[in-house]
């Protein structure tokens, strides 16, 4: 019980890092240091070591030799779109899946979901905006084949860093999210697969 409960901890502060870098709170190129954050957090260095470890699996960090642990710089102009070619595919074949195994459970979800990005985005939330991003994603990934694929999602989306600059606001954001959903409440599979191409850039 108690390795469970230090995994789940070791996670849920994975997950808290890699929001703080993609919301911008931990910059790129910014040095991270285990025994301030691990003083900042109140714990010991061991969590910490460990989501430095994912994080830098991910390609969120990047540790060098003797040069400690740094925030990744945005990816380049060609490995962006690899990203984005990759992740569309994945995401647009896990789409017609989640909808073939059970799609009232996806559009629950996803309603859920958009209760709580609409919130969010009205706060100007970043942080919690990109939360809820991705939990949008990660739900229409979760909902085909056992889950089995959000090992390779995760780090295709977190090496994206999420653009939102491309917005006027973020509430544009949670628009593309609701054009998603209505096609799927449409029965318009076509129509949501197109819109979630499109939305990701």
């Amino acid at each position: 019980m108690k390795s469970s409960l230090i995994t789940s901890y070791t996670e849920q502060l994975t997950e808290q890092f890699r929001l703080m870098i993609l919301s911008g709170e931990f910059e790129p190129g910014q040095r991270l240091r285990e025994i301030p954050l691990a003083d900042q957090f109140g714990i010991s260095r061991g969590p910490i070591r460990d989501t430095f470890l994912q994080l830098t699996r991910e390609g969120l960090l990047v540790a060098k030799p003797n040069a400690g642990v740094r925030v990744a710089e945005p990816p380049s102009l060609f490995k962006r779109k690899t990203l984005v070619a990759l992740r569309r595919k994945l995401e647009g074949d896990c789409l017609k899946e989640a909808l073939r195994q059970n799609p009232r459970e996806l559009l629950a979800q996803l309603t859920e979901n958009m209760t709580r990005y609409y919130i969010a985005c009205q706060k100007e939330d970043l942080e919690e905006v990109v939360k809820i991003d991705m939990a949008f994603h990660r739900i229409i990934v979760s909902g085909a084949d056992d889950s089995s694929l959000l090992t390779t999602w995760v780090p295709l989306i977190s090496q994206m860093f999420l653009k939102y600059s491309r917005h006027h606001s973020l509430i544009e954001s949670y628009q593309e999210h609701a054009g998603i959903l209505e096609a799927l409440n449409d029965q318009d599979a076509a129509l949501a697969a197109r819109l979630l191409r499109e939305h990701i850039v």
